[in-house]
């Protein structure tokens, strides 16, 4: 059975997390690659979102893909040009915790 590639997108899950990775679907599953959390604050002072990213799980090391029933999955998006930039940075680089700013309403 073949892979169906999604790209770098925002997977949702019923639990209300978000995990954004490479992602292929495979045997009605979600396999996402080098997975990783948004890390979301809200700068009230200048209006603007902050967009941090965490590794899906530190206190385990690495974590090099996970596998997510369908099921499990209410919805996958695409992320923005800079979101997929950050992401690229943050799996190739130190895995530091980076972060973009967007406007509200952006």
């Amino acid at each position: 059975m073949s892979t169906k590639s999604l790209g770098i997108v925002c997977v949702h899950l019923v639990s209300g997390e978000d995990i954004i990775g490479d992602v292929h679907v495979w045997k009605g599953q979600y396999v996402i690659a080098k997975p990783v959390l948004p890390n979301v604050r809200f700068d009230p002072e200048r209006n603007k979102f902050h967009v941090g990213l965490l590794p899906l799980r530190p206190y385990i090391g690495a974590t090099k893909s996970v596998t997510i029933k369908a099921d499990r999955v209410i919805y996958v998006v695409p992320v923005n040009e800079s979101l997929c930039d950050l992401y690229k940075s943050f799996t190739v680089g130190s895995g530091r915790l980076i972060e973009i700013s967007t406007e509200r309403g952006s």
